[in-house]
């Protein structure tokens, strides 16, 4: 699609692929046979003058006898939109190249290799069924890098998932060129900081407060150096504030994370889990715990324009649709107020979104998953109004100011606000009034932030103690 040459590299098929050619011929000649030649290929680019699954079959029987390994994907690294499929987030199926190997297998005899975001038994699934001769993965080994030697033991169920929400290629991709980090794996990137776990434990006893991610977390890597640990969670269930973000269909991935998570801390005989069951004073002074961390999250955010204005937390509206009117205003629009409005389209409410950050600053919060989301939003009719600020709320409307300095009125049954939360440290203060310990806070409670905040928060901390 970005070649527009009409030189002998541009225009008909023979033309075009004139410079692979060329550059194949020059390999081959330096490596000979010592060494093998993958070539990755978009089976289709779809885009406008992009190349075609049947062009790219013609193509590849021009190169078939220079190459030794097929290595099949889809879409184009300069469209922000396409290039999702050559890495595709949570929300977009699993295996999405499968279909193109396959066809491409009919044409082709050499070894077909497909990629995009596969697990284990999905890999082996297409190999079994001839649909491609070889599989690659580069997410799953990051999240879990036994995730091959677990499945091929039968250990399917301890194979820690990848959420696909792409922060290991959003950290490593230009113009930033960080450190690779994962949201699930902590040690991904920081395998030197290790070390520390090899120390002798500081504690032999320790409660948490809080059996959310960054809790759970905590726990398993207290476990890992040999504390004895108990974890106070006053919900009837684990998972914190992350249980609403697995609610929507699209979320299977995080569904998916949350209950590994789950069984890999009950799981372990170190950790005592108490449901139903708030971190007070009373249960500290009768624990009588070495070091406490706390782990419980933080509470919504909510402007004072709200104050006589029934309202839902965004949390409320995932977990009961049904609270939600014909008309639903979401005030807030980074990831969470994203996928709230497009859960809440899908049953059929005409949601429109606000935010006072321009769309630039949005996305860059989440790019992967933004850029996946703002077309599946703008295909169920979601409306988003950025860089725009809520300066009264009306009863049935609210009034906005937008990027251009123009009121707007924005009409709602229902008004819901999704503005992140703050750090929910009550009980801290009245720890260090009465109960002499270390104390440490991780996740929201330390600082509010996404998942791999939470994750890494935890680990941090554990090295440490």
């Amino acid at each position: 699609s970005s070649n527009k040459r009409v030189d002998h590299y541009g225009g008909s098929l023979e033309n075009r692929a004139r410079f692979a050619i060329e550059v194949l011929d020059a390999i081959r000649q330096k490596v000979g046979k010592r060494l093998a030649i993958e070539f990755r290929i978009s089976a289709e680019e779809l885009v406008e003058g992009g190349m075609t699954l049947k062009e790219t079959i013609e193509f590849l029987k021009m190169i078939e006898e220079k190459i030794d390994l097929l290595h099949v994907s889809s879409g184009v690294i300069t469209s922000p939109s396409l290039a999702l499929r050559i890495i595709p987030p949570t929300y977009l199926p699993r295996g999405s190249n499968v279909a193109y190997a396959a066809e491409i297998k009919k044409h082709f005899r050499k070894p077909v290799c497909v990629v995009g975001g596969l697990t284990m038994k999905l890999a082996e699934e297409i190999v079994e069924a001839g649909k491609a001769d070889m599989v690659a993965m580069a997410r799953t080994i990051l999240a879990d890098p036994e995730s091959a030697r677990k499945y091929e033991a039968g250990r399917e169920e301890e194979i820690r998932p990848c959420i696909r929400c792409n922060e290991c290629t959003r950290r490593t991709a230009p113009p930033r060129f960080w450190s690779i980090r994962c949201s699930v794996n902590p040690l991904l990137g920081r395998e030197w900081e290790m070390v520390p776990f090899y120390r002798k434990a500081r504690y032999e006893r320790a409660v948490i407060g809080g059996g959310g991610p960054a809790g759970m977390q905590m726990a398993l890597e207290l476990a890992d150096k040999g504390y004895t640990v108990t974890i106070y969670e006053k919900e009837e269930e684990l998972g914190g504030m992350l249980r609403y973000a697995t609610i929507p269909p699209f979320k299977q991935d995080l569904r998916d994370y949350l209950s590994w998570l789950v069984r890999a801390v009950r799981g372990r005989k170190e950790i005592e889990i108490r449901l139903s069951s708030p971190l007070t004073i009373e249960e500290i002074r009768r624990e009588r715990p070495e070091v406490i961390i706390l782990a419980t999250g933080g509470e919504p955010i909510v402007p004072e324009v709200s104050r006589d204005v029934d309202w839902l937390w965004v949390g409320d509206a995932l977990a009961h649709p049904e609270r939600a009117g014909g008309k639903v205003l979401i005030v807030g629009a980074g990831l969470t107020g994203c996928e709230t409005a497009l859960y809440l389209a899908e049953k059929g409410r005409a949601v429109t979104l606000t935010d006072m950050r321009p769309l630039e600053e949005l996305i860059e919060e989440s790019p992967s998953l933004l850029r996946a989301l703002l077309p599946l939003m703008e295909e169920r009719g979601v409306r988003l109004h950025e860089s725009t600020r809520v300066v009264a709320i009306r009863n049935g409307f609210v009034e906005a100011i937008d990027g251009g300095r123009h009121l707007l009125r924005l009409p709602f049954d229902t008004l819901v606000f999704s503005l992140g939360v703050r750090p929910k440290r009550d009980l801290l203060t009245h720890i260090r009034a009465s109960y002499p310990c270390p104390v440490y806070l991780v996740g929201d409670c330390l600082k509010p932030g996404k998942l791999i905040d939470a994750i890494h928060s935890a680990f941090t901390v554990a090295k440490e103690i």
